[in-house]
């Protein structure tokens, strides 16, 4: 059992390691109040210690750290700082989407009602939110073609997959990360499979 005697030095650890889960704060027979980290959920490592009791640690004290949680962090900093634009782009993509549906949920109740002869029309959507898209994408074009990238990447039939419409979006999404430029990305973003390449 490796132990640590900050948080701060078992998040340096725990963060590099792909199999770390979680870190929980305990009190070790003989070094005292420390922290290990865990390849399992907090919750399951309480459950196991219930199950067989460890020679080693006197009770737990607490969870100390979600791996996951942590990740997430750093993987959205890391994008934030690699491709600004990014979080401000989906956040207001997700507002105009919400709007939206709003309006639709909205309307399609006015039809149903049979007491609203249309005077009491929902509210109208919000038409600003397209033109703060517009010049977002306009002053991030990294941001816009990384999210543009994202979406390829994830697919939306078959011929995504077999075409290498995928693989570009994942290669595109890559080089914006990695600090390349638009050009490269875009290239990437074009990529198809040769016929006979198949089997890549």
């Amino acid at each position: 059992m490796n132990t640590h005697k900050t948080l701060d030095a078992a998040l340096v650890i725990g963060l590099t390691n792909d199999k770390a889960k979680s870190c929980a704060k305990i009190l070790h027979r003989t070094e005292g109040e420390c922290y290990i980290n865990l390849t399992i959920d907090h919750e399951s490592f309480v459950s196991a210690l219930k199950r067989t009791p460890s020679a080693d640690i006197k009770w737990i004290i607490g969870p100390a750290a979600d791996y996951r949680d942590e990740r997430r962090v750093a993987a959205a900093a890391a994008l934030a700082a690699a491709v600004p634009g990014v979080p401000e782009m989906r956040a207001l993509a997700e507002k105009s989407a919400a709007e939206s549906d709003r309006y639709s949920t909205e309307f399609a109740a006015m039809m149903d009602d049979e007491q609203n002869d249309g005077a009491r029309p929902p509210r109208p959507e919000d038409r600003s939110l397209a033109a703060q898209i517009s010049a977002l994408r306009e002053a991030n074009p990294r941001a816009a073609l990384y999210l543009r990238a994202e979406r390829q990447a994830v697919g939306t039939s078959s011929y995504s997959a077999t075409s290498g419409e995928m693989k570009g979006g994942q290669d595109a999404k890559a080089i914006l990360l990695g600090g390349g430029t638009i050009e490269e990305a875009e290239k990437a973003l074009a990529y198809r499979y040769e016929s006979n390449d198949w089997s890549n």
